[in-house]
């Protein structure tokens, strides 16, 4: 992680302006086990993010927008999610995923339905359909993102469609043993932790 800060890079760097989706990493390049950190590392992360803001390390702090400046080289490195790479990759095999040697963070999004909810039989199908290993198969072709049914490995990896199979040996979709090492879910921010936390960051990313 220390790399962004490479004054060969200055100017040319971009973070993730969402607080959740940008501190874990950044503290991992301090060395910190982001599955126990503390307000005191998060307060020693945004010192080191404000020193390179200061001194115009930072281009800008982005939401999915940054694979713009990549496309164009206007950035040269930048905190990135990882389906957004490969799709990437589609157009420019120059552009590369990395996961820093201190580690990175893995992180999914929740399917749930509301406790109220009038249909919950058809939603719980809907959920049931899309981890049908078939499905979920398809779907890993579309979006290349971290596929959470272990079983459409297998399905891409028998496809006659040489690219669609070779999705199956990627990391960045079916995660290896080596790299899964590399990987830890950070902690979430406490709700009584969140404002304080929330208006710190925000300062820092002009949100």
């Amino acid at each position: 992680m220390k790399d962004l800060w490479a004054s060969d890079l200055k100017g040319r760097v971009t973070l993730l302006s969402g607080l959740d989706e940008a501190f874990a990493l950044l503290m991992q390049g301090n060395g910190v086990d982001i599955t126990r950190w503390t307000a005191a590392d998060f307060h020693t992360m945004c010192d080191e993010v404000e020193r390179e803001v200061r001194r115009g390390q930072i281009r800008r702090f982005t939401g999915n927008d940054y694979t713009k400046d990549l496309v164009s080289g206007d950035v040269l490195a930048c905190q990135a999610y990882s389906g957004d790479v490969i799709q990437l990759q589609a157009d420019n095999p120059h552009i590369r995923f990395v996961v820093p040697e201190e580690g990175a963070e893995l992180w999914s999004d929740s399917l749930m339905i509301p406790d109220r909810a009038t249909h919950k039989t058809n939603a719980e199908r809907l959920i049931d359909y899309y981890y049908t290993p078939s499905v979920a198969a398809e779907l890993a072709t579309w979006v290349n993102y971290v596929c959470p049914v272990p079983a459409a490995q297998h399905i891409l990896a028998d496809s006659p469609d040489r690219d669609t199979a070779a999705l199956a040996a990627n990391p960045l979709i079916f995660p290896d043993g080596p790299m899964r090492k590399r990987l830890a879910i950070a902690r979430d921010i406490k709700p009584t932790e969140r404002p304080e936390f929330a208006r710190r960051w925000n300062s820092i990313a002009g949100l």
